[in-house]
């Protein structure tokens, strides 16, 4: 049974799919099965809409099933900063936890399902599961990393070492999930990346088309191929390879 409310298709979960085994939230979602009733609940979006959005009260955590979202943060003037780019088995929602607010919007960069933890069933397994806990600290403090990397990679890293860094990350993630790392569709747009990594589009263009040319990428329309993974290593400290912005 389905129900729509919003933005969102909302359901429940009667089995355990595979998309569970590359979840972050697993052993948390695992305790709340041995809870009450044993439901896990999910949801749909389609692109371009929001999960949650900033300033809105903390309802609970999402962890994307399928598809992909970005989380961005609004400034007082309007302004998007995207945060983090969230493939399947990924957690949203964790700033939530600071004063019951949600400090970023959530938006489906595509087709995107999740599962869903209440708020008032995060409260009860905190609880009473001090293991569960721990994970979660452990989550929050995964975040914290990310978000301290990105900062580094933006303030002290070239152009095209900042591009080289976010499609390696990107490689490790999915490997990390049981995808191809050398194979994969970038479903953000080149403006939301250019975004991410503090740069204009028109470098962001430039910088894929000198990497195709350089023969590291095989890029065609959002599918990437890391053709040469060493090359893209040597921009990130001056190795071997030339930087491809000066060649």
């Amino acid at each position: 049974m389905s129900l729509s409310t919003g933005n969102v298709v909302q359901f429940e979960i009667a089995s355990r799919p595979a998309a569970c085994r590359r979840c972050d939230l697993g052993g948390i979602c695992e305790a709340l099965r041995r809870g009450a009733d044993g439901a896990r609940r999910g949801g749909a979006v389609q692109r371009g809409k929001l999960l949650f959005r900033q300033g809105e009260l903390f309802k609970g955590l999402f962890v994307v099933r399928s598809g992909s979202v970005k989380t961005s943060t609004n400034a007082t003037d309007g302004v998007e900063q995207v945060v983090r780019f969230h493939m399947p088995g990924e957690v949203l929602g964790l700033d939530g936890l600071c004063g019951d607010v949600y400090h970023a919007t959530a938006t489906a960069l595509e087709m995107a399902s999740f599962c869903r933890i209440s708020s008032e069933e995060l409260d009860q397994l905190l609880t009473r599961n001090p293991e569960a806990a721990r994970e979660l600290l452990g989550l929050a403090g995964r975040e914290l990393v990310a978000e301290q990397g990105r900062l580094a990679l933006v303030g002290q890293r070239a152009a095209d070492a900042r591009l080289a860094a976010f499609l390696l990350g990107l490689s490790r993630e999915y490997a990390r999930r049981g995808y191809s790392s050398t194979e994969f569709n970038l479903s953000m747009s080149r403006q939301d990346i250019a975004n991410y990594l503090a740069l204009a589009v028109e470098t962001v263009s430039r910088l894929f088309t000198q990497f195709c040319q350089a023969g590291l990428l095989d890029v065609e329309r959002r599918r990437v191929r890391i053709l040469d993974i060493d090359g893209l290593r040597a921009l990130l400290g001056g190795g071997q390879r030339q930087s491809v912005a000066s060649s």
